[in-house]
């Protein structure tokens, strides 16, 4: 294909002068809405503004400047078909360049209004996307300031822009309307016809784009699998996992991306260096220490010598200290946000993975769990080791300082498996680490005794955590046999009754008021 003529309305300028600069070396002619040529006559650059096409000003706040049948044919129509029409003043669009920002969040806003969403209500963009995807055989569009140099470099190349790349980027620019229509139709659900605001938006805007599949199968080898990136039209796409290996790309099992992903859950809520040994979507070890090498020489200590399938996750990269420690354990798959120390890991026979970030503490994101016919969705539960701080201790004894980190990581740990479960943790030398963990039960009783009994003498001076409210003074006495110092559970209408079992036995027995109940 050939560039003749460009038409330019972005409300993304990142690279904007990059773009112009290069199109005007290939003599190609640059039109652009009035903000866009703003912003291009700004970089010191000059273009011919749509008018020029249009004969038409910025009239009624610019919602019809593109809406021009010598737009629209001059992206439409094949050169056959607009060569009669040059007569008239229609002329070819070969690249269409839009892209458009957000709606402004009505959830985030508590006074946004029907009327604040429609007047953002993009019209022009879309349908200039829509136009040049159409005609894809002929015209070229962009909607992501990061394909800029790209098309310019194969243009620049080749004398062309292949069908194979125009319809990648058509794809690319119809997702990106897309997001924004579902985006636009859940800002508009969150309203009742007559203008007044729901407690729930009527529709929600979840697109997902492949990221890979997964050859060896989902839990069992015959049940096809793969990994769809959620994207969020409001924050672009959520934290994913990347790979790396000394050996290049390499793709994860679907065992690997679910015990990942629940690593990086738990990882996010820990306020220290901290490392998890998981397998099969349970935190079997969890330590956390001031420096990331002993956070994972704790955990993998917790390790049974024959579980099978672990994977090691750490909050913090990966240093010479740590990468030492790693050589160490048998666990199959590493994952750490990345490898400062990547060469000291080379020849260990580990498959290495780097995840971008952790979710922001704090951040309003939703939990989706499919059911038969539909989605069950929920806040996240964003509170964590704020907790804590907020507990309330009515015992005698106080929390004693030595005994924060265990608390912490006993009472997060806690909150990151199955309700009903009792987590027993404690702290040695400075470093944390969960002893043991009681798997949920009919009963917290049943967690709790199955948690003391597998914790043994190592419950003399730890800390044990319940994520549901205690509701039998038996509780505080199982856990003061076996030596704890200090119970955490969410607190009840009433604990007297504890608070007296408590004291009777020198516990220290925090109520957080929040409970941590997890399906």
């Amino acid at each position: 294909m050939e560039l003749r003529r460009a038409l330019l309305s972005v409300a993304d300028r990142r690279h904007l002068g990059t773009l112009v600069h290069g199109l005007q070396n290939l003599r190609v002619e640059v039109l652009a809405t009035p903000g866009t040529a703003a912003a291009c006559s700004d970089l010191g650059l000059q273009v011919q503004p749509l008018s020029a096409l249009t004969g038409m000003t910025e009239d009624y706040d610019g919602r019809v400047l593109t809406q021009h049948p010598r737009v629209h044919a001059g992206i439409l129509l094949r050169d056959d078909e607009l060569a009669p029409l040059a007569q008239i003043g229609v002329f070819p669009i070969d690249l269409v360049v839009v892209n458009f920002g957000a709606l402004p969040s009505v959830e985030a806003n508590p006074r946004a209004t029907l009327d604040d969403v429609l007047a953002r209500v993009e019209v022009d963009g879309p349908s200039l996307v829509r136009a040049a995807a159409a005609n894809v055989q002929r015209v070229a569009v962009l909607v992501d300031p990061d394909d800029y140099g790209p098309l310019l470099h194969f243009y620049m190349r080749d004398k062309d822009i292949s069908i194979g790349i125009r319809r990648k980027l058509a794809h690319k620019a119809m997702m990106h309307v897309a997001r924004y229509d579902a985006w636009l139709a859940e800002q508009l659900s969150w309203f009742e016809p007559d203008g007044k605001r729901r407690q729930h938006p009527a529709s929600r805007a979840v697109l997902m784009d492949l990221v890979g599949a997964f050859p060896d199968g989902g839990d069992n080898p015959r049940q096809a699998a793969a990994f769809y990136g959620l994207h969020d039209a409001r924050e672009g796409t959520l934290p994913q996992i990347n790979l790396m290996t000394e050996d290049g790309p390499r793709e994860p099992t679907w065992q690997e991306a679910h015990d990942g992903s629940r690593a990086m859950d738990l990882l996010g809520d820990l306020t220290l260096p901290s490392a998890v040994a998981m397998a099969r979507g349970r935190a079997l070890s969890t330590a956390s220490a001031d420096q990331l090498a002993d956070a994972v020489r704790t955990a993998w200590a917790g390790v049974r010598r024959d579980a099978r399938d672990v994977l090691l996750a750490m909050s913090h990269p990966v240093d010479e200290a740590t990468a030492a420690e790693i050589k160490k354990v048998s666990a199959v798959c590493v994952l750490a946000p990345t490898y400062e120390a990547l060469g000291a890991l080379r020849g260990s026979g580990k498959k290495l993975l780097a995840f971008k970030s952790l979710l922001p503490r704090g951040r309003r994101e939703e939990d989706l769990s499919p059911v038969l016919g539909g989605v069950l969705t929920q806040e996240r539960d964003a509170s964590g080791a704020d907790d804590i701080d907020k507990s309330r201790i009515a015992t005698k004894r106080p929390m004693e300082p030595t005994d924060r980190r265990a608390i912490e990581l006993a009472w997060l740990v806690a909150k990151h498996t199955t309700s009903d479960a009792a987590v027993v943790a404690r702290v040695d030398g400075g470093t944390a680490r969960t002893v043991t963990v009681g798997a949920s039960g009919a009963s917290p009783q049943e967690a709790v005794e199955q948690a003391l009994s597998s914790a043994g003498r190592a419950a003399a001076g730890a800390v044990l955590a319940v994520d549901v409210p205690i509701d039998s003074p038996r509780i505080i006495e199982l856990a003061a046999q076996a030596g704890v110092t200090t119970v955490i559970h969410p607190g009840g209408h009433d604990d007297s009754a504890l608070v007296l079992a408590a004291d009777g036995m020198n516990l220290t027995l925090l109520s957080t008021g929040v409970t941590h109940r997890r399906s």
